[in-house]
């Protein structure tokens, strides 16, 4: 019965894989022909030599292909190094769905949001420019260091929930005289030392990896990651130290620091960080606009908040991905690099990489409490239902809205390069 059940479910991740490549190749062979795929197809075969870039996995994944299939063209190689990333992406969303749709919504269903999710984008009223520039949008096809980095950002997210949230440790021991409060243990889990130890090496781990690959998402996690424990040390909440320290912050600042100095100091070319309120964005978009814009990315998110709102302030994962996401529009809003780089708006990656976790967190914040609802339903009257019901119809509807604009960004895409 058990290999069955593991069969199943490596089935179930080839099916997932298969209909990522199929859902993401199309638009994929057209965004490859981007001024970004070729710059860094060609700095990672070393046609062009510039030793400030640093998105090394991309550039290693390419060489790896390179030499793998030393005929292939330029094209059939950014391609494929493009679909092992984001083939990839689905698969900790589909398993974290499920996870919190407790049994109620049939594997399909789940498999059509994480799909949706894919590829959602902003509410868009303006697209007056290929990029969509002035909006947070989640899903960009022309980068190929965004590729590299989505496959990172729903198992960073999950496994950042370990510092703060005692179900998901997988605790092995408890001390039988950790005082209580408010029903609560108020004193930290005994981890066991392998399970404790591995999961701090898995996230320090998959850190440097996403660093490697562009270091918009660590830019706003850790600062993010801190202030939420800070806010939960102060309100006596459990925060696991250790790992914040040694999983996260650690190799953050080892990673983020190498690339500091190898991008920053003694660059001929006047690069710098500085700090200014919408300096990158005023050269493309006009003022006025940047407010609704800002707004439009994150509908469903705000919407699910307030809807929820006395279930949302106690669900870590939202909380925690809300945070993150401000840290990250503040990031992308106030800094940006001086020099010639100055209109290329290298920050904003920042918030487009933050608002696709909380649209991650507010999914699966729905699929959750969807879930609770149809259990409780068995025993709540007919008017609580509906009522519950008018709730999760409405916040899906927004959800749609950014699919829907998804795929208008997925079939423009298909005519822009």
């Amino acid at each position: 019965m058990r290999l069955s059940k593991i069969a199943k479910n490596i089935a179930l991740c080839l099916v997932l894989l298969a209909l990522a490549a199929f859902l993401i190749a199309p638009v994929m062979s057209i965004a490859i022909n981007s001024p970004d795929f070729k710059s860094h197809y060609y700095l990672a075969i070393g046609t062009i030599d510039i030793d400030y870039i640093n998105h090394q996995l991309f550039h290693e994944t390419v060489r790896f292909y390179h030499e793998l299939l030393p005929s292939a063209s330029r094209e059939h190689i950014s391609l494929v190094t493009a679909l092992t990333f984001l083939s990839l992406v689905p698969l900790p969303i589909f398993w974290q769905l499920r996870r919190a749709s407790r049994r109620q919504l049939p594997n399909y269903i789940i498999l059509l949001l994480t799909l949706g999710l894919m590829i959602t984008t902003p509410i868009l009223l303006w697209t007056d420019n290929k990029y969509l520039l002035g909006y947070f949008n989640p899903v960009v096809y022309h980068s190929p260091t965004m590729a590299a980095l989505r496959p990172f950002l729903a198992p960073l997210a999950l496994l950042s929930l370990l510092i703060f949230e005692r179900q998901f440790a997988l605790p092995t021991a408890r001390s039988s005289t950790c005082p209580r409060s408010g029903g609560q243990s108020s004193c930290s889990i005994i981890y066991g030392k392998a399970g404790r130890w591995s999961v701090t090496a898995s996230s320090a781990a998959l850190l440097m990896l996403a660093t490697s690959a562009k270091p918009s998402y660590t830019i706003a996690l850790i600062p993010g990651l801190c202030l939420f424990a800070i806010f939960r040390y102060r309100f006596h909440r459990s925060v696991d130290w250790a790992l914040l320290t040694i999983g996260f912050v650690l190799p953050a600042c080892l990673a983020l620091g190498a690339l500091y100095l190898s991008t920053y100091i003694n660059l001929a070319d006047g690069s710098s960080i500085g700090i200014g309120f919408l300096t990158v964005l005023a050269h493309h978009v006009p003022l006025w606009r940047i407010p609704f814009q800002i707004l439009l990315s994150i509908v469903f998110p705000a919407a699910v908040y307030l809807l929820y709102r006395v279930e949302a302030r106690r669900h870590l994962f939202l909380n925690l991905s809300w945070v993150i996401f401000v840290v990250g529009a503040l990031i992308s809003l106030t800094i940006y690099e001086g020099g010639p780089r100055l209109t290329a708006g290298n920050f904003l990656w920042t918030s487009y990489i933050a608002v696709f976790v909380l649209m991650f967190a507010t999914l699966s914040f729905l699929v959750e409490r969807y879930s609770i609802e149809r259990e409780l339903a068995a025993d709540e009257s007919d008017l609580s239902q509906s009522s519950l019901s008018f709730r999760f119809i409405v916040a899906m509807l927004l959800f749609g809205l950014h699919v829907i604009s998804g795929l208008r960004f997925y079939i423009q895409t298909l005519s822009e390069f």
